[in-house]
């Protein structure tokens, strides 16, 4: 029995590893990647802690694509949960000119946004991990970090 979890931990971790790895970003048709520290800071004497974000989509097909989103607001949206898939935070909704979006990505082509996420420091336990769902273009992409005590 022991034997046999431990193979079952061993494939999960290589699978997991494939999955965010060069290869499917330089592969799949059209590719997201998602960067992050793997910890963030969280002061109690501050209520914000700021997780730098920067996503690229890439274009790994011989034709061009059009990405769209309905408004600005929607070209990038992001949520936490925990690990156990207990929601923690979102992008506050904000007001949005009802204005399409588009963009247009040659073959080969990578799209990028870089943003820093303001963190709800009260919502967050020291010490503990989360995930980063995180969506730029309508593709998705979800990272794991962690939080730690200053």
């Amino acid at each position: 029995m022991g034997r046999t979890l431990l193979w079952l931990a061993l494939i999960v971790a290589i699978g997991y590893a494939v999955g965010r790895s060069e290869f499917v970003f330089n592969t799949a048709p059209i590719a997201i990647e998602v960067e992050t520290p793997r910890t963030v800071v969280i002061d109690p004497a501050t209520p914000v802690a700021y997780l730098p974000v920067v996503a690229k989509i890439k274009n790994n097909t011989d034709e061009p694509v059009d990405l769209e989103a309905p408004n600005p607001c929607e070209v990038f949206r992001w949520f936490v949960t925990t690990t156990d898939g207990e929601f923690v935070q979102s992008k506050e909704k904000e007001p949005c000119a009802q204005l399409t979006m588009n963009a247009y990505l040659n073959p080969g082509d990578i799209a990028k946004e870089q943003v820093d996420i303001a963190l709800d420091a009260r919502r967050f336990t020291p010490d503990n991990r989360y995930i980063l769902i995180y969506r730029y273009w309508g593709y998705e992409d979800r990272v794991s970090f962690r939080t730690e005590t200053k």
